[in-house]
Order: C-alpha cells, then sequence, then structure tokens
C-alpha cells in the first residue's frame, strides 16, 4: 500500500510535531493539474497546531487579499448552493487567499459548480459552490489554501445540470503548492477551444491555451460528495461563526509576520490563534469557527519587527488591541473587522504578549488499537465550537499510538481519531475505525495526559459525526 505524507514546499516547522516530506499522491506538483483523475493512496505526514512556536520558513505565506468578496456585509449565497466553508489547518500555519472563477461560460448557464480543496485531515478543507450566472461565477475562500503545501484542488461543473457529479460532467484537478501571487492560489476557467470547458488561467507550467476537463472518475465524485450526507447542516444557524481579520497600512514591516489571539473579554477564554505574513503592507487571517455568535471578543497581536519569533515590547515589535463589536449575522456570514497600525494602541491594564505564551498541553497516548499498522492514523483535537487545535498523522505500532502526540490544550477540547483503512485520506465510516473523546470532566488547570483505546466510536460527545469533522464537512 502506498504511503503519502503531506508535503511542503518549503518545510514549515509550526507547533509542537513538525510536517513529513515527501511527494504528493498523484499528478505533477507544480504542472497545473489535468482535467479528471481523482485522488489515490493514503497517507499523512502529521502536524499539530497551537502548542509552542516554530520556526518561520520565509517562503510563501499568507497575506490574504483585503476587500475580497467574503464580507460580514453581504448576503448568503442563493438558497440551496452550499456555502464557503473552511475548516481544520494549523491555527499557526500560513494560508493563502484562494479563488476559482469562470467567464464565458454562457453555454453552461445556471449550472451548479463546486470546489472542495484539501489533501489530508491534518490540513485545511476548503469547500463551496456557486451557479453560472451571465456566462460568469467566482468563488472567495479567504485563507482556503494552505502556503507551501501541495494541496488537492477539485472544481465540478455540473454540465449536465442532475445536480450530482456523474460521468456528463466535467472536472478539474491540480496539486499545484505554487501561488499565483505571494498572497493568492487562483484558477481561472472558460469555454475550451474545441468545446466544452477548459482551464484557462491561474496555473503554472507551459504557457498559452486552455487545458480542457475531462469527465470526473469515481474518485473525483466521492470527493466531491463527501460531505453531501451534511449538507442540511450548512444552512443551520451555527453557535460559532468565522472571524476575518484583514490588516493594511503595514508597509513598514513588509515581508514580516504577525501573530493574533482571540479571546472573550476579559481573556477569561482563548477563542483561537492565527498567523500570515505582510505582503504589500498588508494581511488576512482566518479563525474558523473562532468567535461566539453575540459575543464581543477581544484580538491581540503583534507584528513580529525582529524576527525572533516572539512577542516583545521592548525589541521593536508592533503591538495591538482590538474589541470588535457582538455579531450575529442571519445565516453564518463570517465576522470581519479590519486593522492597521493606529490600532497598536493598547489599554494599560492588557498585556498582549502574555496572550502568546506557552499554553498548558494536551498529550494523547493511546493502546489496544486492533489496526493494519501499515494503515495511516489521524488523531484531530478541536475546540467545542469546532475550532480545530491540532492534527497528527501516524502508525499504530503493537496497538499502540507513537509518544509525542501533544497539542495546546482548551477546557472541553474533543480529541478525534481513525484508522485510514481505505488507504484515500477521508475518513469513510464503512471501512474506518473512529473514535473520539472529551475532556469536559477533566481538571481544567494545568497539563494533561489523554489515554484513547479503539473504542469504534461514530459520533463525538457533541453529538457530531466523527467523519465528518475530520472531512473538514462541519
Amino acid at each position: 500500500m502506498n504511503y503519502w505524507p503531506r508535503v511542503p514546499l518549503l518545510i514549515v516547522l509550526v507547533g509542537i510535531v513538525s510536517v513529513g516530506c515527501s511527494e504528493p499522491r498523484k499528478g505533477s506538483p507544480d504542472g497545473g493539474g489535468s482535467g479528471g483523475g481523482g485522488s489515490s493512496g493514503g497517507g499523512s505526514g502529521g502536524s499539530a497546531g497551537g502548542a509552542g512556536t516554530g520556526a518561520d520558513d520565509g517562503g510563501a505565506g499568507a497575506g490574504g487579499e483585503a476587500g475580497s468578496a467574503v464580507d460580514a456585509s453581504t448576503d448568503g449565497p442563493p438558497p440551496g448552493l452550499q456555502p464557503i466553508l473552511i475548516r481544520g489547518g494549523d491555527p499557526n500555519g500560513l494560508f493563502l487567499h484562494m479563488r476559482m472563477a469562470g467567464e464565458g461560460l454562457t453555454e453552461f448557464e445556471g449550472r451548479l459548480v463546486t470546489v472542495r480543496t484539501g489533501f489530508w485531515p491534518d490540513g485545511r478543507w476548503s469547500s463551496g459552490q456557486a451557479r453560472i450566472i451571465d456566462g460568469r461565477f467566482s468563488l472567495e475562500f479567504p485563507q482556503g489554501h494552505e502556503a507551501s503545501l501541495y494541496t488537492q484542488k477539485t472544481v465540478l461543473f455540473d454540465v449536465d445540470g442532475d445536480g450530482r457529479c456523474s460521468p456528463g460532467d466535467a472536472v478539474w484537478n491540480d496539486f499545484s503548492a505554487t501561488p499565483t501571487t505571494p498572497e493568492l492560489m487562483e484558477r481561472d476557467f472558460g469555454p475550451g477551444a474545441t468545446g466544452g470547458i477548459a482551464a484557462t488561467g491561474g496555473f503554472t507550467g507551459p504557457a498559452g491555451g486552455g487545458r480542457p476537463l475531462d469527465a470526473p472518475t469515481a474518485d473525483d465524485c466521492r470527493r466531491i460528495e463527501m460531505c453531501a450526507p451534511y449538507a442540511a447542516r450548512a444552512f443551520e444557524k451555527r453557535a460559532f461563526i468565522d472571524q476575518i481579520v484583514r490588516g493594511e497600512g503595514f508597509d513598514a514591516f513588509e515581508g514580516r509576520y504577525v501573530r493574533l489571539a482571540a479571546r472573550t473579554a476579559g481573556g477569561a477564554t482563548k477563542l483561537g490563534s492565527a498567523r500570515a505574513k505582510v505582503f504589500g503592507g498588508r494581511f488576512t487571517m482566518l479563525l474558523p469557527a473562532g468567535i461566539p455568535r453575540q459575543v464581543a471578543p477581544e484580538l491581540l497581536w503583534f507584528v513580529d519587527a525582529d524576527g525572533d519569533n516572539k512577542c516583545s515590547a521592548t525589541s521593536g515589535d508592533l503591538l495591538g488591541y482590538t474589541a470588535p463589536a457582538a455579531f450575529d449575522p442571519p445565516a453564518n456570514e463570517p465576522a470581519t473587522v479590519s486593522i492597521g497600525p493606529a490600532a497598536a494602541t493598547v489599554p494599560g491594564n492588557v498585556d498582549v504578549c502574555a496572550a502568546f505564551e506557552a499554553p498548558p498541553t494536551t498529550t494523547v497516548t493511546g493502546a489496544g488499537f486492533a489496526v493494519d499498522e501499515r494503515h495511516p492514523f489521524f488523531v484531530i483535537t478541536r475546540m467545542p465550537s469546532g475550532a480545530r487545535l491540532g492534527a497528527f498523522g501516524t502508525h499504530v505500532s503493537g496497538g499502540a499510538l507513537p509518544a509525542g502526540l501533544t497539542f495546546e490544550r482548551r477546557p472541553g477540547q474533543e480529541v478525534v481519531w481513525y484508522d485510514d483503512a481505505s488507504g484515500i485520506g477521508e475518513c469513510v465510516a464503512a471501512n474506518a475505525h473512529t473514535g473520539a473523546v472529551s475532556t469536559a470532566g477533566a481538571d481544567p488547570a494545568g497539563n494533561l495526559t489523554l489515554p484513547i483505546t479503539d473504542t469504534r466510536a461514530v459520533t463525538t460527545p457533541g453529538g457530531d459525526d466523527v467523519c465528518a469533522v475530520i472531512n473538514g464537512c462541519l
């Protein structure tokens, strides 16, 4: 069986556990991809986020686009379309703004376009739908693509109009890790030279001409429809919404890194963290499921001006604080806030750097797993809100997990896991050993060692489907 780790273009050491390096599962990583062909093989390189800090790679980072189409003031998608959903990813990782767009597609007017990107359960998943109107469509995913990592991007056009993935449709896949610009990962589509739909821009490789799309394979359809059983959940009014933080006017800190911590008022509960790199004086950060609805959070941040990856009020770092108002959107639109150097005024009773001190940890141990040791084994931890804290891909040996599965600790966090028996990098309940446990009953203070075993649980203590959580569907 093939075992393919997640692959960084430039290895990013973030958190306690590092990311492994190898080749992508399928396709030329920077050749722009291909029309058809699904994903096969299985595995993980593993990464864990949250606990501690790491070394910056200096490579392509997460700048984002100021003023993108996703904003708290915009209307939601038309009824029936799956909204933009971005889940998973290392909270201290770097991400790119991602755009999928097309024009000149009047032949396919009204047809549905579905996007699903992501590579492994320990990475970031992005998905969403749009319809072709006046020959055009555009889907924006703020911080939806991991920077410097080969990530599968699948775009399905419902050519035959039956509302599902079928042989009469057209699909695009690629794994490229090379951004279109330092801030943006983009793919453009238009009419093919000989009919049909073609990828026309955004990919790397030989210039000139579009690349025709092919009919989807069974693997493509499985991937596109992975979250279909949970489609109705996308329209539920969630207790936690995404927070987008856009920074502008940071030209004096070009190329430096910015770190953000979100918490409830007074610092009682840490809600999430994010990291970005300044490009063109701006940056964007995303906290998936990071902010409670109708609760005013505190956002603390610093620009690492001296490049030592530490927060300091005396070494030239720029420290900032903002307290946006509570937000209660009609659906699940993200709360968006803009900051600039002028927002670097910090109240006298607020210690910004304290928000970035090393937190307590949760160390996961495990025994009693009756699984094939050749299968990749994934362990993921998240907040009760659904916000991802970290993930790790490994192997079981002698029925036990290896040492070192250590994550940032938060009160009430859940830990879910599964054995990738299918070898496709996605959780399939029919042939996966899954499990879940909550730390809600543990002492909330200090470090925690959490033993897990082969429970075969298919739902989390909070009632969510384990595979839906792992696959970024919720």
